[in-house]
């Protein structure tokens, strides 16, 4: 039996450890996480959350972080943006100030129609999650419905709202291969049903263990568990490894 929670435990104290705040720093800052799965969002919310999925996906997050005012400006009102013309994503692209990517422009624009066709169905957005029997068919529904959203990013947005789901990015993929969870970086369902296995073992929501493990391996933050050259020496995890690689 994986010792799920003997290994969490060791990656969060690491976290804390080089994060250079207090526990009760560090407990507030994992408490907007672990709290997401009862917070509430409005419509607005909601498609808000899916256009900056959309506009994350494949770029640089600093470079989206940077032009979110531009983005909302453009794409907070999904109703206005359900009316958008050819005229409107021309301006859009016209603008300097924004990621001008077409297909994620003319996707936000295709999914705020899908939106309001939704809402005007179930009522609300949150109706139309809450009338699906599990997570996995609405993830199926989520990529089948929306532009620009594909296996990754329909789970990125489902974490995003709080749902039973981890993001299973690269970073992700990669820690759950080298612990032996999973048999390559490509099995993304697999990674999540991992995920879920932390989450039950730890007693936290699965966002949570999400955002620990993402920063344990990700450059920018802790950058342990690098995809080149992993900081072996500094992992407190490396005896669970199965690759057991050394820093050049």
């Amino acid at each position: 039996m994986f010792p799920y929670k003997e290994v969490f435990d060791l990656v969060e104290q690491s976290r804390l450890e080089r994060s250079g705040l207090s526990l009760p720093e560090f407990e507030a800052w994992g408490m907007k996480w672990k709290e997401l799965h009862e917070r509430e969002f409005s419509d607005s919310d909601y498609y808000r959350k899916l256009v900056h999925i959309i506009f994350y996906a494949g770029f640089r997050a600093e470079t989206v972080t940077d032009h979110l005012e531009i983005i909302d400006s453009y794409f907070s009102d999904y109703h206005k943006v359900a009316d958008y013309d050819e005229e409107s994503i021309q301006a859009i692209m016209n603008d300097t100030a924004m990621i001008r990517n077409e297909r994620k422009i003319r996707a936000c624009v295709k999914n705020a129609q899908v939106f309001r066709e939704i809402v005007g169905e179930a009522g609300s957005f949150k109706g139309y999650l809450d009338s699906f029997e599990n997570t996995e068919c609405l993830y199926e529904d989520i990529k089948k419905r929306f532009a620009h959203m594909g296996q990754i990013t329909s789970y990125h947005f489902l974490t995003d709202i709080g749902a039973d789901v981890l993001k299973p990015d690269r970073v992700i993929t990669r820690i759950f291969s080298r612990l032996g969870l999973i048999q390559n970086e490509k099995q993304i369902h697999e990674a999540v049903e991992q995920g879920k296995r932390f989450s039950e073992a730890t007693g936290h929501p699965i966002r949570y263990i999400d955002i620990i493990f993402v920063g344990y391996g990700q450059v920018g933050e802790m950058g342990i568990c690098l995809s080149k050259n992993p900081l072996c020496h500094l992992c407190s995890i490396q005896g669970f490894c199965g690759e057991k690689q050394m820093d050049i």
